[in-house]
């Protein structure tokens, strides 16, 4: 009987000290003091007396708003309250470490993520596994085994990536399929299905490709749509490629405004604007 009263009274005073908080009220302080009024209460007169003594004098709003975070951690801590989330309802995570999470949201730096389906990371180093149908906003970002993705990011490494939508830079790509990629310095291999706007690609093993792109060195690449320069493409089927200076292997069906090509083993070519030069290996 004597503990219940004594917990009326603490909700009492907790009543008074919410209304004394009004004017510094924000979603954080709601979150504390919510985790202070589902506590067990064991302790409750010693965390009265840290909360109190904010009704006395004139404190500045982030002092209050510590004082309350000291409480909440005594009771965390103390293991009077199961729910931790008010503790870190608005902290931005930096270096994450996760595994097989679905319908995520991040804002984050140096993420380490594996098995994670239905993603949306604005992020910087991140490091990924198994990531499907993802949303990212990046920088430094190594991808294995995506699927479904948009990506904007640079200095990306993504490895068995499918239906990826990339505009970054300096990205690495392994077994990327159905991607739009808009890109700088990219090495991609196994990739199909992929729009890419680049420089200085390495590219290997492409199908089903629209590439922008200069720089770009190809292997067995198909289907392709290619704008670019300086590229050096090797077992290129059904491509379309608007380049200057490409050097090309193993090429079929392929559709090519280039100028100074070195091309070998092409089959059922258009080339427009080519000197005598590009036929010497056909």
């Amino acid at each position: 009987m004597a503990k219940d009263k004594k917990k009326i009274e603490y909700t009492l005073r907790l009543k008074e000290l919410k209304k004394k908080l009004k004017p510094y009220r924000n979603s954080q302080t709601v979150h504390l003091l919510r985790v202070i009024t589902g506590s067990s209460g064991a302790r409750l007169d010693k965390y009265w007396e840290c909360l109190e003594s904010v009704l006395t004098g004139h404190y500045s709003p982030r002092i209050v708003q510590e004082r309350i975070q000291s409480v909440v951690n005594m009771i965390t801590e103390n293991g009077e309250y199961k729910n931790t989330k008010a503790s870190h309802s608005n902290s931005i995570e930096h270096n994450m470490v996760m595994k097989e999470f679905q319908h995520l949201n991040f804002n984050s730096k140096a993420n380490v993520s594996d098995n994670v389906t239905h993603v949306e990371i604005d992020s910087k180093a991140n490091v990924l596994g198994d990531v499907r149908h993802v949303n990212i906003d990046s920088k430094a970002n190594v991808f294995d085994n995506a699927r479904h993705s948009d990506v904007d990011s640079k200095a990306n490494v993504l490895g068995d990536v499918r239906h990826v939508n990339i505009d970054s830079k300096a990205n690495v790509f392994d077994n990327a399929r159905h991607s739009d990629v808009d890109s700088k310095a990219n090495v991609l291999g196994d990739v199909r299905h992929v729009n890419i706007d680049s420089k200085a690609n390495v590219f290997d093993n492409f199908r089903h490709s629209d590439i922008d792109s200069k720089a770009s060195v190809f292997d067995n690449v198909r289907h392709s749509d290619i704008d670019s320069k300086a590229n050096v493409l090797g077992n290129v089927t059904h491509g379309n490629i608007n380049s200057n200076s490409n050097v090309v292997d193993n090429v079929r069906h392929s559709t090519i405004d280039l100028k100074a090509n070195m091309i070998n083993r092409l089959k059922h070519l258009h080339i427009g604007d080519c000197n005598l030069e590009c036929y010497k290996r056909l």
